[in-house]
């Protein structure tokens, strides 16, 4: 390598200065580059601007381990740290503007690296910091050149004969784009509105927008935007993702996935969909993972569901569905549910039906719901076999098929619990009308508050929860409270045949009396009867001519502080007592009626054959 020329001290220094001098030959940014207002700021918002951070980090990163002395890297940018900037006010005029434009020193790449080639002769490689500094400026992408490399954008003034890959000022129409695209590249819509009644679903192709909403409008019957039942099966998967609005007319379809078994993960995202007629969204049958998010309104006049499962298979897989929907349909249901293994995450607003219709196979289960629904009396929501939890306020919620456990807010709704479901339900309610329709068994924990509890059948419910003003609109069935009750005043648990009632808990009334025994079934007492009417009872027996059978075990029943008995049993009624340890009353047993003591063999655990009387 040459020596350095004096006064300069190292080849480097020498080359720098040569570089300064040989600048002004390149071809600049002139006036007539900038014409307009719009363009000039173009030129701003895509100019790139280093913080004087970046830039010091890049030249020592550039500088490596040359020794300050000979840093002339350094130097010049020092020098350049010491020029003065353009301030805004030194610009009045749009004249003054283009001429500064005119004289600004832009430099080619072409022509700085000929000025490179040509003064960096006989420099090592590894020893030209001029030569890192150039190649660092010249790994950055051109920005008015192609900076979205796989990508095709389209518009609705798409042309595909000036469409240029890469290159959102030069778009292509969706058709255009669908038959370039391959597998791992992207199609963008740019905004506007886009009707398509033709699929454009490709294998293994990204679909998303930029810059803005993009409204697609399918309105031809059975027509489909992305129909991935049509194409061959494939491990890629499919990612549909953006600032997308649908409107779906005239019996069309947007999203149909695959019918059978696939090897697929979706991840589909939309801002809205508006069904007027046609279905949102038919599910894939089985697939790997998926992500469904966005918003759905469907209008009075739709007739079918938004998204719907198959009706031979169900929906399985990792699914997650995060939704807002708001249903003003007079006919339709939101959803026609069959999934397993799903977790839901739905916002509901209702005028005529409700979230889910009945579940397409009682076999749906391990799925976890998170619904916050707001419905109209007149709607009616199923639920199928699963964990849920959030809000639901109006109509019925239907505790449709299998096992349902329950943790949610209930208000103004009726909760009917299906025959054949086995049902946990944990509720802050207020005003449910609880119906028992020949369940399992309806376990009801949590509070509840001016709620009313009817059955069709004998069928088990225990209420293991706190019950205030607890309205019992038919007797027992099968019922067990282990948890408080606190009657509405004048409200009577009346037990007829073939029913039973037993209660751990505490159950309080203010009526003529708490517990009526009406046709004989047994009655088992081992926790807390309370009357608060001053002169009645807390049981008595309804004098049909029956023998009742009443068993307590460690019970502690209190009446009336004026009534003259505890328990009641007028002629022509019997009582057959059975006692299991001790159990107290502040009232004697009386009445008419005949009261056997029933006394165990040796081997059963009946150790008293009396009951305690505590005198008020």
């Amino acid at each position: 390598m040459s020596a350095p020329k004096p006064p300069f001290h190292s080849t480097t220094e020498e080359l720098l200065y040569n570089i300064l001098l040989k600048l002004p030959d390149v071809t600049y940014l002139t006036a007539n580059d900038v014409n307009s207002i719009a363009k000039l700021n173009a030129l701003i918002l895509d100019g790139d601007i280093p913080s004087e951070q970046s830039t010091t980090s890049a030249v020592e990163s550039i500088r490596g381990n040359v020794p300050e002395a000979g840093n002339t890297l350094a130097k010049l940018y020092s020098i350049i740290q010491g020029l003065g900037n353009l301030k805004s006010e030194d610009i009045d005029t749009l004249a003054e503007l283009n001429a500064i434009l005119k004289d600004a020193d832009l430099a080619t790449f072409a022509d700085l690296e000929e000025t490179l080639v040509g003064i960096n002769d006989g420099v090592p490689l590894e020893g030209s910091t001029l030569r890192k500094l150039y190649e660092l400026i010249n790994t950055k992408q051109n920005k008015f050149g192609s900076t979205f490399p796989g990508t095709y954008f389209v518009s609705p003034t798409g042309n595909n004969q000036t469409g240029v890959k890469g290159d959102f000022s030069k778009p292509f129409t969706p058709a255009g784009a669908l038959g370039l695209a391959v597998a791992g590249e992207t199609i963008t819509f740019l905004p506007g509105s886009y009707v398509i009644n033709s699929s454009i679903a490709r294998n293994g192709v990204t679909y998303t927008t930029l810059g803005g909403k993009a409204t697609i409008t399918v309105n031809q019957l059975n027509a489909v935007v992305y129909n991935f039942d049509a194409l061959p099966e494939s491990p890629q998967n499919v990612t549909i993702a953006g600032d997308f609005d649908y409107i779906i007319q005239n019996g069309g379809t947007v999203f149909n996935f695959k019918a059978g078994n696939t090897l697929r993960s979706y991840v589909v995202r939309w801002a809205n969909a508006f069904q007027s007629d046609g279905v949102f969204m038919k599910m894939p049958t089985v697939f790997s993972t998926g992500i469904f998010e966005g918003n759905i309104d469907i209008d009075t006049t739709s007739s079918k569901v938004a998204i719907e499962c198959r009706t031979t298979a169900a929906t399985s897989g990792a699914g997650v569905m995060n939704l807002r929907i708001t249903n003003k349909s007079l006919t339709t249901y939101a959803i026609k549910p069959w999934f397993i293994g799903f977790l839901f995450n739905i916002s509901y607003t209702a005028t005529n039906y409700g979230l889910f219709s009945q579940p397409l196979n009682a076999g749906s289960d391990n799925n976890v719901f998170v619904l916050n629904i707001k419905q109209t009396d007149v709607c009616v929501t199923y639920l199928s076999s699963g964990e849920y939890s959030g809000s639901m306020t109006g109509g019925q919620i239907n505790l449709f098929s299998g096992s349902i456990n329950m943790n949610a807010r209930l208000t103004n709704c009726i909760l009917y619990a299906s025959p054949q479901t086995s049902s946990h339900v944990t509720a802050l309610a207020n005003n449910v009308v609880i119906i028992n329709d020949q369940v399992t068994v309806l376990e009801l924990h949590g509070t509840w508050r001016s709620c009313g509890y009817s059955r069709t059948t004998s069928s088990l419910c225990i209420l293991a929860g706190q019950f205030y003003n607890l309205q019992f609109n038919t007797s027992v069935g099968i019922l067990k409270i282990s948890g408080y009750v606190r009657l509405v005043d004048t409200t009577t648990v009346t037990v007829n045949a073939n029913e039973y009632l037993e209660v751990s808990g505490k159950l309080v009334g203010k009526a003529l009396q708490v517990i009526q025994l009406s046709q004989g079934s047994p009655v088992v007492i081992s926790g807390y009867i309370k009357q608060l009417e001053q002169f009645a009872p807390a049981i008595k027996s309804a004098g049909g001519g029956y023998t009742h059978l009443l068993i307590l075990k460690g019970a502690i029943i209190e009446s009336g502080s004026s009534s003259p008995d505890g328990i009641r049993v007028d002629a022509p009624d019997g009582i057959q007592l059975k006692l299991y340890g001790k159990s107290y009353s502040n009232k004697p047993m009386s009445g008419t009626g005949v009261v056997t003591y029933l006394v165990g063999a040796s081997d059963d655990l009946v150790v008293d054959t009396d009951i305690s009387v505590i005198d008020s």
